[in-house]
């Protein structure tokens, strides 16, 4: 993949805190794939095989735009006690 992320959420953010092929360290939640990811709360892996035909993707501009993500994976690595969701 030419692109990877280990990303934190909160309400209105996404905090890349490692990546790999991307410049950008945040950006706006509804801009990202990741509350799709976590939404429902699942231990479930979230894959998404063509960005591009997908209605909750397609028009989202790094799928209809420069890096043109197609395919999108993720995963939350929930922590119970604390409350904490990652992806």
């Amino acid at each position: 993949m030419p692109y990877a992320t280990l990303t934190f959420v909160d309400v209105d953010q996404v905090h890349f805190k490692s990546k790999v092929g991307l410049d950008f360290t945040s950006m706006h939640r509804n801009d990202w794939f990741d509350a799709h990811a976590i939404m429902p709360e699942t231990s479930e892996v979230f894959v998404v095989a063509d960005c591009y035909l997908d209605r909750r993707f397609k028009d989202k501009k790094f799928v209809k735009s420069a890096p043109n993500i197609r395919f999108c994976a993720g995963a939350a690595v929930i922590i119970d006690e604390v409350g904490i969701v990652l992806c």
